[in-house]
């Protein structure tokens, strides 16, 4: 959530794209946020991911 907060616009363009197409957008705006973030996402979610599998 902190991602979201700090870009709101990130945050709007989420609700706008979930309604249509659903959470099929949301992997759209991930790749839209730059590069610095989506390392940062990747990196806490890679380990919770493994674990989980």
């Amino acid at each position: 959530l902190s991602a979201f907060s700090s870009s709101p616009t990130h945050s709007l363009q989420i609700l706008d794209d979930r309604n249509p197409e659903g959470q099929i957008r949301e992997i759209h705006v991930v790749e839209k946020k730059p590069l610095s973030e989506v390392t940062a996402t990747e990196t806490t979610k890679t380990p919770t991911q493994y674990r989980n599998m």
